[in-house]
């Protein structure tokens, strides 16, 4: 190995360690406090004073809320979006540069926040059905969350051989 190749290596070791040095400390300063904060302070409030007697909201963590309809027993759970199944694999796309994947889990997560709430005011709200989707979407979401890890796995390694061929 040359010095070209040892210094590219080195950069890519350097650009991981300077980003995932920089979002940790970013998640765990700003977005997890903020993902808190929002779920004890406004979530888990507004859905309690809205349920009344048709479901019961339990805060089992600080970061989610769970929804337990009285009269079937159904339950599921509400988690504010742009937590650690976001975070990892940004920054390991972030590394790769590989900008058309970031879009795509970007919007993913956008589309999250939109639906998350509804369908979790819906099912306080004493739609049955509602239940259902809430939990189809919970399952979605961990299922696409690996799927953009997997994604941004293969693109680190890509462009670290990319970097090291070059």
């Amino acid at each position: 190995m040359d010095n070209h190749q040892r210094s590219e290596n080195n950069l890519f070791c350097r650009r991981l360690l300077f980003s995932v040095a920089v979002f940790a400390t970013l998640y765990i300063g700003a977005v997890r406090p903020l993902r808190v904060c929002l779920n004890t302070q406004v979530v888990y409030p507004v859905f309690t004073r809205l349920a009344e007697e048709r479901a019961e909201i339990f805060q089992p963590t600080n970061r989610t809320t769970e929804i337990v309809l009285k009269d079937s027993g159904a339950t599921a759970t509400f988690g504010i979006p742009f937590g650690s199944n976001f975070w990892i694999p940004f920054v390991l796309l972030f590394i790769a540069r590989n900008w058309k994947i970031i879009r795509l889990l970007l919007y993913f997560n956008s589309a999250l926040i939109l639906m998350y709430p509804v369908l979790s005011l819906l099912t306080v709200w004493g739609q049955g059905w509602a239940i259902v989707l809430l939990n189809l979407l919970y399952y979605m979401d961990g299922g696409f969350s690996l799927i953009f890890l997997l994604l941004a796995l293969r693109s680190a390694v890509l462009s670290l051989k990319k970097e090291t061929a070059a």
